[in-house]
């Protein structure tokens, strides 16, 4: 099948009774100077839902819907990432996280945390997760809650059948996040949740709020990783046993993805 690139556009502006969807600018400046489509050239529009549809160009700044294809079903277990704030690569993170399938993502305002975003860096953010959406060909848009204190965060109660592990470093004894996804309760699970700290790390009352609010303490590798590293090194294996439970043993299997499930 010839390859077809991906707009987004919010499920709201589906819902019409019209088969044609007005475009803004950036949308067209996207088809038009960036994929060079003329009118009648063919894309595809993603809801973030899970909702497809195959559509052409139109005149007049307009997006015409052609067919409506099967609904993607969201995949589980569902990945959920906390991270604490951090400076430097973060927005590259946010790219490869959403490339690798995250779900949701929590930034923690942490006590070592040396990073305070304002609305301008959120709404980035947005775009980043958009963009990263359309090119990876996600169907379903990752969902960015607002930043909270990472007390506040940490210490809300795990819901049933919720896995929630907290990276750590320096600390004997701890299990690796590939031993723990192989365990029967992550097997079972509807939702792992991950939490990677700041630079500094987590502070012992953080590490303390988590272990009260049952998070697991794990490890991802024998040496120390930074943030950014941390956060993709734990998204790509659980993005990995989430294709093995789903049983895909490769890419050309997947359903409206040729990289993930969702």
């Amino acid at each position: 099948m010839a390859e077809q690139r991906r707009l987004l556009i919010s499920p709201e502006r589906l819902t019409t009774s019209s088969n044609s969807i007005a475009l803004n600018p950036g949308e067209l400046h996207y088809l038009q100077r960036v994929l060079r489509l003329k009118p009648g050239g063919g894309f595809t529009i993603c809801d973030g839902c899970g909702g497809t549809y195959l559509a052409s160009l139109g005149n007049a700044g307009s997006a015409n819907l052609l067919e409506k294809l099967p609904a993607i079903q969201a995949a589980t277990p569902k990945i959920n990432l906390l991270f604490g704030l951090f400076r430097r690569d973060l927005d590259l993170m946010l790219r490869m996280a959403t490339e690798l399938g995250v779900d949701q993502l929590q930034p923690l305002q942490a006590e070592y945390s040396l990073l305070e975003p304002g609305e301008q860096r959120i709404d980035r953010w947005k775009t980043i997760l958009k963009e990263a959406t359309e090119q990876s060909e996600r169907c379903w848009l990752p969902l960015l809650e607002q930043p909270k204190l990472a007390f506040d965060g940490l210490a809300s109660p795990a819901a049933a059948g919720v896995c929630r592990w907290i990276g750590v470093t320096r600390e004997a004894g701890v299990c690796s996040l590939q031993e723990e996804l192989q365990s029967h309760a992550a097997v079972a699970a509807q939702q792992w949740q991950l939490a990677c700290g700041p630079e500094g790390g987590w502070s012992p009352a953080e590490l303390q709020i988590a272990v009260n609010a049952g998070w697991k303490a794990i490890t991802l590798s024998s040496t120390v990783l930074r943030c950014s590293t941390a956060a993709i090194c734990a998204l790509a294996l659980m993005q990995h046993q989430r294709l093995q439970l789903n049983g895909y043993k490769s890419t050309a299997n997947l359903p409206g993805h040729r990289f993930e499930i969702s």
